[in-house]
């Protein structure tokens, strides 16, 4: 993806840009997808203050939604944060975490502008993380402002195209994984050994291995 008469924003202009004068942990992503029938990737930037660390991290799923990209990418990001740069635990709550996305849904969604009526999973963790000492502050940007954004753009693409060619076919899916007609598992029967239920069809207790009388 070329990147010519893209204007590339230092750090310390870019903060200035948008009024971030304290900081703890800077997060700047993006996702990539269509629907829910193809696969969608992410791509997201991390910087500590505190510590100084910087990394990234890009993934993909075989079956998303762009906004769910979008969403997973900070997600993941303070996953990784939580784990490997606090260690599970945050000793002087609040953790000023500033979010930085091209999504004004995901923006307006995550700063309680607008109602979060999909990926309610989703927006579950980011609840999650801020009841762990993280305070998290939304903010739009324009697309590729920065050279953080023309990268994770570039980055979350070619994960999404990756993912897509790693794909099982339909046809394969259903070789692979054949439909057990419904008839044959409506009978359930209560194991004698463990009071386990199962269906028939099996045969053998799924959990303690007790054979069926027959």
């Amino acid at each position: 993806m070329s990147t010519a008469g893209k204007q590339h924003v230092p750090l310390d202009g870019f903060l200035l840009q948008h009024a971030v004068a304290t900081w703890d942990l800077l997060l700047m992503g993006d996702g990539s997808g269509l629907q829910w029938e193809l696969g969608g990737g992410y791509a997201v930037f991390l910087i500590d203050k505190t510590s100084g660390r910087r990394a990234h991290l890009v993934g993909a799923r075989t079956l998303t939604t762009i906004n769910r990209m979008e969403l997973s990418a900070y997600i993941e990001a303070l996953a990784f944060h939580y784990s490997q740069f606090m260690r599970h635990a945050i000793e002087a709550p609040p953790y000023r975490v500033h979010v930085f996305s091209d999504s004004k849904l995901t923006v307006d969604c995550g700063a309680g502008r607008c109602m979060r009526k999909a990926n309610g999973d989703l927006w579950q963790s980011i609840d999650w993380f801020e009841t762990r000492g993280y305070r998290i502050t939304w903010h739009h940007m324009p697309r590729n402002n920065s050279q953080f954004h023309v990268l994770a753009d570039e980055l979350a693409g070619k994960a999404r195209l990756a993912v897509n060619d790693l794909r099982v076919s339909d046809a394969q899916l259903y070789e692979l994984m054949p439909a057990t007609p419904v008839e044959q598992v409506s009978e359930t029967v209560t194991c004698a050994e463990c009071s386990t239920p199962y269906a028939a069809i099996e045969g053998a207790c799924p959990i303690c291995g007790t054979t069926r009388p027959r």
